[in-house]
């Protein structure tokens, strides 16, 4: 839908076909239906309506498209990005006679999943002009849960020879154009969110995580109170946020924090790389795929009984089991009709319902702190586990032994059997 003035002019899709990705900027759209059909649409600056002006098959099915933004000083976006299921993205023409003309397109090593072109290195004087030419940078968020940031001439299109590959989390990238410090920067979004940017004082592209909860969309947000941040979705929920760039890049590195709750005092931990062996049968490339880290952690405490013995003794540290008690006691009541009080009993019912759930909210704020378990009678007691933790998907647990009665692992190290073929 086009709106205008107070009025929408609808257009629908011709037969039976599907819109599957779209881009627009403030005089152009561009459109990818399913079976790899490309329209584009621009604004008619005379009538202000917007009309279809070119067609064309990329010959494979698109996934992703972005139609860039309009420099200053331009009346259009000169090149859009396409990214196709054959693994592959595309620069195709938006100059008039040469509409949806490609220009160039380089192989990808995964489908890409977002795209987005953007001027990068614009410096502007206080007046709003520019007094430095930028560069056009194409970035693309792959499904594998990596990012390729790569150069594009900015005359003709093509596709430079050196793109930069990052792995980011083990989901999606969605990229994303935002404004740091009125310049022009990316968001990308994985398992975390990342900002790639143009350093002013070094002339590199510099990329950091954020140290944020994991996003699901964002874009760029700017208010009265907030001139340049982030607005984005986390779940259910709606977030605005901004960002401080100081110390993204350089000696001060920027940095990511997750927390992950044990049930000992940490005492040392390892990386393994799991999987991807000296297996002759398998390329470089597989074994590359396959290979995984993660960090094992041994945790031990003195004077403190193992998990087995606190679940013989009946110990709950989580306090779950307040909730069955409370339950039971709620069920244990025998239903009696009394039609008068029916409504004062409504009303009470309401009233208790109301002080049980601040009741529940007080127990679990309660039930987020550790309780120490029950002391040994006497000395020479221990409760020790190892622990296998997925830095790369939010510090989860993949696999936590609880050792032996009075067994204790203070110290741990990564070692590989060369006798097994590699075999950590």
């Amino acid at each position: 839908r086009h709106i205008s003035g107070g009025r929408a002019k609808q257009w629908h899709c011709p037969g039976l076909k599907r819109i599957e990705c779209a881009s627009a900027n403030e005089s152009q759209v561009i459109i990818g239906f399913a079976g790899g059909e490309v329209r584009y649409f621009e604004l008619d600056p005379v009538s202000g309506n917007l009309m279809e002006s070119a067609t064309r098959e990329m010959g494979a099915d698109v996934c992703c498209l972005d139609v860039g933004i309009i420099s200053s000083g331009r009346s259009r976006s000169l090149f859009a990005a396409v990214g196709c299921r054959d693994l592959s993205v595309r620069i195709v023409s938006l100059e008039p006679g040469h509409l949806l003309t490609q220009r160039s397109s380089t192989a990808l090593k995964a489908r890409p999943h977002s795209v987005a072109l953007q001027q990068m290195g614009s410096s502007t004087t206080p007046g709003g002009s520019d007094v430095s030419m930028a560069d056009t940078v194409l970035t693309v968020g792959l499904d594998d849960g990596s990012s390729v940031r790569v150069s594009v001439d900015a005359v003709t299109g093509g596709i430079g020879t050196n793109p930069t590959r990052r792995f980011l989390g083990a989901r999606p990238v969605s990229v994303s154009r935002i404004s740091l410090e009125s310049s022009s920067s990316t968001l990308l979004l994985s398992s975390r969110p990342w900002i790639s940017r143009l350093d002013t004082t070094s002339g590199k592209h510099i990329m950091g995580p954020l140290s944020y909860v994991p996003l699901d969309h964002g874009y760029s947000f700017s208010s009265d109170a907030i001139r340049e941040g982030i607005v984005g979705t986390a779940g259910k929920t709606l977030r605005i946020l901004s960002v401080d760039s100081s110390g993204m890049g350089g000696d001060d590195e920027s940095f990511n924090t997750n927390k992950c709750p044990l049930r000992y005092t940490p005492r040392q931990m390892t990386l393994l790389a799991t999987g991807g062996g000296n297996n002759a049968g398998a390329d470089q490339q597989q074994q590359q795929q396959q290979r995984k880290l993660v960090l094992a952690v041994v945790e031990s405490d003195y004077n403190d009984f193992g998990m087995e013995a606190k679940n013989a003794m009946g110990f709950d540290a989580s306090g779950e089991g307040k909730d069955v008690k409370k339950q039971s006691a709620d069920g244990d009541g025998m239903d009696m009709e009394d039609s008068d009080d029916d409504e004062e009993k409504e009303e009470k019912k309401d009233d208790m319902d109301e002080d049980d759930e601040e009741e529940d909210e007080e127990e679990k704020e309660a039930r987020a702190t550790p309780i120490r378990g029950p002391l040994p009678p006497g000395p020479g007691h221990w409760g020790s586990c190892i622990r296998l933790v997925d830095p790369s998907d939010d510090c989860n647990t993949l696999d936590c032994v609880e050792l032996a009665r009075n067994e204790a692992a203070l110290c741990c190290a990564s070692v590989r059997f060369h006798s097994r073929g590699g075999e950590p």
